[in-house]
């Protein structure tokens, strides 16, 4: 059988086999030290963990909706290592300029106020023979407030990596695309930058005969923050948050150290 080598990043030496190309996870041929030797399309051949005589483990997962193969991490021999105790995958390349942006949108509705309102209209009405009718006429209808605030928090970093990880686990479905799993090693000297987004809209709606309808919207912006010339301690981050007075952001702190992920010290 023909080996099968894709790769989603620069690689060499690509080799098809047509048959199962199409479908089928990504294994990556492991030697005793745990160095990646190949990439491989094996399917229920390499079920087992060994293939031809060697270790195999999973690399990269299969599409979910289509099971399309969806290539492999490997920049040929001496660049990718396997930790058998983590599962993780390293590769190391030549350090190139990378900017990531990472993002987290928490939105929240709730009701302020509901409360029924009732108009009565009274009419009069002169008849012919000189006697009067009143007519009242009675309305009833509700008034609803509510509140939708949404958060965004986000942060970008910029800098030079010259390695990164990940497990097959991080290659699940979408997070093949977003490598919200995948840890970068960032150079000192990358720079960064985090912020927080806040929208707030009240809207009061009156509702009638089962129908809602829109009296009026308010919305209100807030947006907060700051940026690293160089990688920080979490400490450092939150300090400077803290000292620069940025309540909003103080408030999204934990987050925005989450998203910021391997580039903090």
């Amino acid at each position: 059988m023909k080996k099968v080598l894709f790769s989603l990043i620069a690689s060499s030496l690509l080799l098809f086999n047509l048959s199962s190309a199409q479908a089928d996870p990504t294994y990556a041929v492991l030697d005793a030290n745990g160095n990646v030797t190949n990439v491989i399309v094996c399917g229920s051949a390499c079920a087992s963990g060994e293939f031809g005589g060697n270790k195999v483990v999973l690399q990269v997962a299969s599409d979910p909706v289509t099971n399309e193969n969806r290539g492999s991490f490997w920049n040929g021999p001496g660049t990718t290592t396997y930790n058998e105790n983590t599962g993780a995958f390293t590769v190391t390349h030549q350090p190139t300029q990378t900017t990531v942006n990472k993002i987290d949108v928490v939105e929240n509705t709730f009701l302020v106020d509901k409360y029924d309102v009732q108009e009565s209209t009274t009419s009069l009405t002169v008849n012919e023979d000189g006697t009067e009718t009143t007519t009242v006429i009675t309305r009833n209808w509700t008034i609803e407030e509510e509140n939708k605030t949404k958060t965004t928090s986000s942060a970008i970093v910029n800098g030079q990596s010259s390695s990164y990880s990940f497990t097959y686990n991080d290659t699940i479905g979408s997070n093949l695309f977003t490598q919200n799993g995948f840890i970068k090693n960032w150079s000192d000297n990358s720079s960064a930058v985090i912020s927080v987004n806040k929208d707030e809209t009240q809207t009061i709606s009156k509702i009638s005969n089962g129908t809602k309808s829109v009296v009026s919207t308010d919305t209100q912006n807030e947006v907060e923050s700051i940026s690293f010339n160089e990688r920080k301690t979490s400490q450092e981050i939150q300090d400077s948050v803290t000292n620069s007075n940025l309540l909003l952001l103080n408030s999204k702190i934990q987050t925005l150290i989450s998203l910021l992920g391997s580039w903090v010290k």
